[in-house]
């Protein structure tokens, strides 16, 4: 079917929803006419609203063929979607069909699977959840989960997911009730539970744990898949809980999803058990009772399962699995959630203590158990006699009292673990519809409100209380609500340091929060000053080569990047660097993060070369292991544009930065400082290519400053500053004048006074002042820029040469000829370590040595120079017309220097056409020139 008619039937599709239902029918007949196939696309769309059942419309499409519609819902081999070929049909799922596809965009080699939603599922509640699953997958970040790498609409308006293509086989091939198999399939099991428990973490619910929807590859690595009927843990009026729990796999179902009450963790938690159960048995713990659906549910809900080791046959199977592991099985499976294990890491270290022979939380903790467990861990020291006998039962007594101990505390963990569980729910319960009466409620609205009921019901259970305050602080923060974030972690700040012994790693947790925030702030000095405690911690509890005293020198190492301490900044990431490479591999996540830093780091020492080349290797990488629709590879995008933008290539970098916000917006709320920072670069950018549009972009990162993150913010002083630059372009100085001032004020109150923006600050306002011929006040700023520069960086740097090159013009503008030379030549010499020849950046800094020279009529000096710059344009292919125009007047400033007429005239058709683009005054003046000149006549 044709786009066009397919478009056409939706519009029908919509018109008959609007029909009472008993006429909806004759409404499709009539209008569609004779058109056959408009006509059953239509009713096989209606087919799947719920409310039309009743019609007997779904027998009519049983007896009608229906190929021409099924084959909307189909990819075609070899077609493209996006920027993947579909090169055959793997497999047929619940919600859709999956399409094996590769990258065809030349950028690098990637097979995808493309999952497209089924025709029979087409409705707007199908619609919803395909979506759905979408946005979930692209908030987890996990190796245990399969990635998303991009989604969309077919022409014809079918969704899609482009997911990242599991080389492997489905866990179902992996089951075998086989003892040398135990050990893998475990494994494999603890992965699936790692999986579970990061989602949960996310507030993410996935209902449909089976082992159809685990992909295990060669390596033995877990992929869960398909999360199409997952929840939020969260508000969403959009979804209807009753469908929700309908949708389901019955044989892995919970009793709470059969009987259509609430879901919460617990529900995954219910399926894992059942997972289990299979993998160690090849059988379902309700094995007997699938007759009907009917008899299938009433078994889940009534029925206690069989013990594992009673549905096997093998005695050596039996015997492994009789004890713990029907034990943990059992507690995993109990019918109440509250008696079910508390979360999937629980369980998993259940499994782990089965594999290391310690007690498991889910059997009695008897003191013949817990002897018996040591037993297995000591076998030999039974076989002692005498003295030593007497020493084991002394050992066991105290291990019985330690093991008791630990119970206790697991029993406490345990509930505390139910008790936050119990919390959640309580919380989550004000989007019920019942609860909200219908109004809409916002994840903000949730978390103020647990915000006040952690501390009006749990203050007697301090633990809970600041674990929660906790967690709350830290989803305040990351939704960049950092007022709220900074009351409740400062407040956890004080709780946790007074009880650091109990609990190190907890304290260490919320310093990193909060260095968090105090980066968002640009609050430097805080930020390193709780880095420093942390990191004191962390060594002595992790030691100092661990990956956790790697993370916390590398956010230390960024803080004294911001802060210009450049020496200081490369010897922590270095050092963090080393110690990663010492546990992790080249391509992992966290390597990924550190080279995306060592970038900046290269940009901020003026490497601005080898800063692209990194992007453009990290940025490989970044896509292979993250995908398109990520925050990490939104930051590749918007830091390559940042780094091509200071070379002078602004619409490449617009691209780029036109990308990162595009991501950011789908992942980000609006008022979001990754948002501000996305806009702050873009019309710092754009102020090159289009002034108003650049203002346009900088005022919304000001606007969102007073709604949002504060005034007094380092984003702000950038913004005023951009602004002012545009300004002063335009001769605005008034307004130039403001925001330069502005920028200023802000940032002295951000930063220490050596720094490199308020360095740029006093620049800024220096040649605003000389430009305007106010060259007393211009002299103070300058020179403050310089020796602050030269405070921040040790030798040689990009913004030092620019400072030399500023004081040089005021020295010109102040006659004082030879000092601006001199000043001049520093300038180039040093620009020269940091960019190519025939760049703008080098071509204006030799055009200024040149000019100078013939003020002081060192014409010999200047033309040699002058045929540098020409060599060097003829040797750049990519030279700009701006560096074309630039070497153009500087050779016509040349000319008119000496009067040679004759010269000035036989290059005036090619002036016209580039000096106008390095500054649209110089024509004029030129053409006053030609007009003293004895052979003006010689120009028409």
């Amino acid at each position: 079917m044709a786009d066009d008619n397919w478009h056409q039937a939706k519009l029908l599709f919509e018109q008959a929803l609007s029909q009472p239902v008993e006429q909806r029918l004759n409404f499709i007949s009539s209008a569609c006419n004779d058109d056959k196939a408009l006509y059953q696309t239509v009713c096989s769309m209606l087919e799947a609203q719920s409310d039309v059942d009743d019609l007997g419309l779904s027998q009519l499409m049983a007896e009608q063929t229906s190929d021409v519609v099924s084959s909307l819902f189909e990819l075609e081999i070899g077609s493209l979607i996006g920027h993947f070929q579909v090169t055959e049909k793997i497999a047929e799922g619940g919600m859709g069909s999956v399409y094996l596809g590769k990258r065809v965009d030349n950028s690098y080699e990637q097979n995808v699977a493309i999952k497209l939603l089924h025709a029979r599922l087409f409705s707007n509640q199908a619609i919803e959840r395909f979506q759905r699953e979408r946005q979930i997958l692209a908030d987890l970040d996990h190796q245990n989960i399969a990635r998303l790498l991009d989604g969309g609409t077919t022409n014809q308006g079918i969704p899609f997911l482009v997911m990242e293509y599991i080389d492997g086989k489905p866990l179902t091939t992996c089951i075998e009730n086989d003892e040398q198999n135990f050990q893998q399939l475990l494994s494999i099991f603890l992965q699936v539970c790692d999986a579970v428990e990061y989602a949960h973490q996310n507030l993410v619910i996935h209902q449909d744990i089976k082992a159809e929807n685990i992909m295990v590859t060669a390596e033995g690595r877990v992929k869960l898949l398909d999360f199409g009927i997952a929840t939020i843990d969260d508000n969403d009026e959009s979804l209807d809980k009753q469908k929700t729990t309908q949708a389901m796999t019955p044989e892995s179902a919970s009793p709470e999803q059969v009987a259509k009450q609430n879901i919460t963790t617990s529900t995954d938690i219910y399926s894992l058990g059942v997972l289990l159960f299979k993998l160690l048995t090849g059988k379902s713990p309700y094995q007997g009772h699938f007759e009907n659906i009917e008899t299938l549910s009433r078994a889940i809900q009534t029925l206690r399962p069989k013990l594992m080791s009673e549905v096997v046959e093998s005695a050596k199977v039996k015997s492994l699995l009789k004890g713990d592991l029907d034990a943990i099985a059992q507690m995993a499976l109990e019918k109440e959630p509250a008696r079910r294990y508390p979360s999937a890491s629980a369980l998993a270290d259940d499994i782990r203590n089965y594999f290391r022979k310690l007690p498991v939380k889910a059997r009695p903790q008897t003191s013949i158990y817990q002897i018996s467990k040591l037993a297995t861990r000591f076998p030999k020291t039974l076989s002692f006699g005498g003295a030593a006998f007497v020493a084991f039962v002394a050992t066991v007594l105290f291990y019985t009292f330690e093991v008791s101990k630990q119970r206790d505390l697991a029993q406490q963990r345990l509930q505390t673990a139910q008790q936050v569980s119990d919390f959640l729910v309580d919380v989550f319960s004000i989007s019920d519809p019942i609860e909200s009466l219908g109004n809409r409620v916002t994840a903000r609205q949730v978390l103020d409100q647990g915000a006040i009921r952690i501390n009006a019901t749990l203050s007697s259970q301090p633990d809970i209380q600041h674990e929660l305050n906790h967690t709350i602080g830290r989803v305040y923060l990351s939704l960049g609500i950092v007022s709220q974030a900074q009351t409740i972690l400062s407040k956890e700040q004080n709780y946790r340091e007074q009880r650091v012994s109990e609990n190190p790693q907890a304290l260490v947790r919320n310093y990193k929060e909060l260095a968090k925030l105090y980066f968002l702030q640009g609050e430097y000095n805080q930020y390193d000053a709780i880095l420093q405690k942390a990191l004191q911690i962390q060594q002595e509890v992790m030691g100092p080569d661990s990956l956790e005293t790697a993370e916390i020198l590398l956010a230390m190492s960024k803080s004294a990047e911001e802060r210009g301490h450049l020496q200081q900044a490369r010897s922590l990431h270095d050092k963090g660097l080393s110690i990663q490479r010492q546990h992790l591999k080249e391509d992992s996540k966290q390597i990924i993060d550190t080279l995306i830093a060592q970038n900046l780091l290269l940009a901020s020492e003026g490497n601005y070369t080898g800063a692209i080349q990194g992007a453009q290797r990290v940025h490989q990488l970044i896509l292979k292991t993250y995908g398109e629709l990520h925050p990490v590879t939104a930051q590749s995008y918007s830091d390559w544009g940042y780094f091509v933008d200071q070379i002078g290539e602004f619409e490449t970098a617009k691209d780029l930065l036109l990308r990162a916000l595009e991501i950011d917006r789908q992942i980000y709320p609006e008022s979001h400082p990754v948002i501000a920072g996305d806009l702050l670069d873009l019309g710092s950018t754009m102020s090159f290519i289009d002034e108003q549009q650049g203002i346009d972009y900088l005022q919304q990162v000001i606007d969102m400053g007073r709604e949002s993150m504060g005034e007094i913010h380092p984003a702000i002083g950038i913004a005023h500053n951009d602004i002012a630059a545009i300004y002063a372009q335009q001769k605005q100085v008034k307004k130039s004048e403001f925001h330069y001032l502005e920028a200023l004020r802000i940032n002295n109150q951000i930063f220490d006074e050596v720094n490199p923006e308020i360095a740029t600050n006093h620049s800024n306002l220096g040649v605003l002042y000389l430009r305007n011929g106010r060259l007393a006040e211009s002299e103070y700023h300058l020179f403050k820029a310089k020796a602050l520069r030269e405070q921040l960086f040790d030798g040689a740097h990009p913004h030092l040469a620019a400072s030399l090159s500023v004081i040089g013009s005021f020295y010109f503008d102040s006659k004082k000829f030879p000092d601006a030379l001199d000043y001049f030549q520093q300038s180039l010499e040093m620009k020269r370590q940091f960019y190519p020849d025939a760049t703008s950046m080098i071509i204006t800094a030799r055009a200024r040595v040149v000019k100078t020279l013939m003020t002081l009529n060192d014409y010999e000096k200047a033309h040699a120079i002058l045929n540098i710059m020409h060599e060097d344009m003829q040797n750049n292919n990519h030279a700009t017309s701006f560096e074309n125009g630039y070497v153009a007047k500087t050779f016509k400033d040349f000319l008119m220097r000496l009067n040679d007429c004759n010269r000035v005239v036989s290059n005036y058709t090619n002036w016209q056409k580039t000096i106008v683009l390095a500054n649209p005054d110089e024509l004029l003046e030129l053409e006053q020139h030609l007009s003293s000149c004895k052979t003006s006549n010689v120009v028409s």
